[in-house]
């Protein structure tokens, strides 16, 4: 099930100016400009309502397993993150750095959108919530856990 969420969210982030989403069987698919894309989209019954609530669906799930992990937090006092199991703390970094990476792609769909101020406001909930799981994650030192696991190139650059 995590993956199916993985997958969604990486399809998010990789949204550029224009493009359009679509689902399919319950994955994302980005929809690139061409010339007759408007009237496949018609015929084959896509739209940018749909498709938000999809998005927005994708990304509430996420936040909630997310939070079902940062849940032990609230009421086990003095829990860090080497307390959670391997499996916990490999999935809430991945959903953090998805979300994270997400926020790019909601933006670009801003862009797409920009004169329809109800596809905007809907966008504008979804990264609020993003936001607010980005916080408490940060909140319990997810942030510096994560750019401590990523690799420094510079670290290994030898000095005479």
């Amino acid at each position: 099930m995590i993956e199916d969420i993985i997958l969604n969210l990486n399809t998010i982030s990789k949204i550029e100016q224009y493009d359009k989403l679509l689902v399919n069987y319950g994955t994302l698919y980005i929809d690139p400009y061409s010339k007759l894309r408007g009237l496949r989209r018609k015929i084959q019954g896509h739209n940018r309502y749909d498709v938000l609530k999809f998005v927005s669906s994708t990304i509430r799930l996420a936040i909630n397993y997310g939070n079902s992990i940062l849940h032990r937090f609230r009421y086990i006092p003095d829990l860090t993150l080497d307390d959670l199991e391997s499996l916990q703390k490999d999935e809430l970094m991945l959903l953090y750095k998805t979300l994270l990476e997400c926020r790019a792609g909601l933006s670009e769909l801003c862009s797409t959108y920009e004169d329809d101020k109800n596809v905007l406001s809907s966008i504008e909930i979804i990264e609020t919530s993003i936001e607010n799981f980005i916080d408490e994650c940060n909140n319990i030192g997810l942030r510096n856990s994560f750019f401590k696991e990523q690799k420094n190139p510079m670290e290994e650059t030898i000095s005479f």
